[in-house]
């Protein structure tokens, strides 16, 4: 009997977590406010997906899964126009014919309205009137598909609310159409995922690292990062630092002047000024992992980094492992997940302080190294004449190594917010 109890108990609990719904809306701040889209990793479960910036996402514990294999997902339910003034029409498609029911609720969970139509397979439509200002949840369920959305109204001259059936529609909305309209995209999430969120608006790219428990709106700040060379950079804020989350690919200093590529192995190693190269001399690499950079480049008081942005001293990279739990876990915290940008098993990585940190390698005495094996990231503090110091990651643990390293090698460049 005790045993009995035991497993009820368990699988109780198993439903529970797996029991999710929450709805994730999306606003900017900063130097734009419009989110054009929005990209959400699960770095849990190593899913992906990309909605538009007024599409909802639903996180649910379990998400259906259409007759040809496909997940009930992007572009569900479309809702338009959105706000309403009260008239509006829902779109979505029925996987199968039958019988539906589509529920309209307040922010309480109070239902407002109801209605329970048989549909034909495909596109559908159906309007609804009467809804005076506020917040709703609509619901349309059935055994072959379950979609979610929200609806804003603000109209003053609500009289009773009605759903009506308009038929299967035999248009698909254009695309330009899907944009704009609000729609509801599900996601499988499960309690203690670890989700990233990178939001844009036109060239600028912010992420926001959650584990959501309920219901929210996410806004980015959009803080302008931008190179001499017209390369815009995603930003992560780390506490009261806001950090690149990308390797910086820069050419020139911030005044326009060109950072002179210095590609021999003897040359490199003749520099007492400014350089830079891509690794192996390699422009396809740019893209992906930036460049490499002498420690002259980095303390240039041109500043290789955008306007606004600068090299981090050593005692910003303390406060960076520090707010991170220290060096000896930083590093995981740091690295991007999985084996694509660093050798296998990567051990460690979860990336939860969004900086996504990759293996782009380094240039020592000359020659290029250590691709995949580690990334070595500059500070502008010297240890001494010929040191100065520097974070390295490597793939093996979860380390933010201090140390350093002759100001001749070429390191990675991640800039920091003045």
């Amino acid at each position: 009997m005790r045993n009995c109890t035991f497993l009820c108990l368990l699988t109780f609990l198993v439903v529970k977590l797996q029991a999710q719904d929450y709805l994730i809306s999306f606003e900017g701040t900063g130097a734009v406010v419009a989110v054009d889209s929005v990209k959400v990793e699960n770095l849990t479960q190593g899913t992906s997906l990309t909605v538009y910036g007024l599409d909802q996402l639903h996180l649910l514990g379990t998400v259906s899964v259409d007759s040809d294999g496909s997940k009930n997902n992007l572009r569900s339910l479309l809702v338009s126009p959105n706000p309403s003034d009260g008239e509006l029409l829902l779109t979505f498609k029925a996987n199968a014919a039958g019988v539906a029911t589509i529920e309209l609720s307040d922010l309480t969970g109070q239902k407002v309205a109801n209605a329970a139509p048989f549909f034909e397979r495909g596109l559908q439509s159906i309007s609804i009137s009467g809804l005076k200002t506020g917040t709703y949840l609509v619901r349309v369920k059935s055994e072959g598909y379950h979609y979610t959305g929200k609806i804003i109204c603000r109209s003053t001259t609500g009289n009773g609310t009605q759903i009506r059936l308009q038929g299967k529609s035999t248009v698909c909305p254009s695309p330009e159409k899907l944009k704009q309209a609000r729609a509801t995209v599900l996601m499988q999430y499960n309690t203690g995922d670890l989700l990233k969120f990178t939001g844009w608006s036109a060239i600028h790219g912010t992420i926001f690292m959650d584990v959501p428990t309920s219901g929210k709106t996410i806004t980015f700040n959009f803080i302008p990062c931008i190179d001499y060379d017209n390369n815009s950079y995603t930003i992560v804020q780390i506490d009261d630092q806001w950090w690149m989350a990308e390797n910086l690919k820069a050419t020139k200093y911030s005044n326009g002047d060109d950072i002179p590529e210095v590609t021999g192995q003897s040359n490199w190693m003749g520099l007492s000024t400014g350089a830079y190269c891509y690794f192996g001399n390699n422009p396809n690499n740019a893209p992906v992992y930036g460049c490499l950079y002498n420690w002259y480049a980095a303390i240039d008081i041109r500043n290789p980094c955008p306007d606004n942005w600068h090299v981090p001293s050593d005692a910003e990279w303390v406060v960076l492992t520090s707010s991170l739990g220290g060096e000896a876990i930083a590093g995981g915290k740091m690295k991007e997940t999985g084996t694509v940008h660093w050798f296998s098993p990567n051990n460690g990585a979860t990336n939860e302080s969004g900086m996504t940190l990759i293996a782009g390698g380094l240039r020592s005495y000359g020659n290029f190294q250590a691709m995949g094996y580690g990334g070595s990231f500059w500070s502008t503090t010297p240890f001494d004449d010929i040191f100065a110091w520097n974070r390295d990651i490597f793939y093996y643990n979860s380390v933010a190594n201090h140390s350093g390293t002759d100001k001749k090698s070429g390191l990675s460049l991640r800039c920091v917010k003045d």
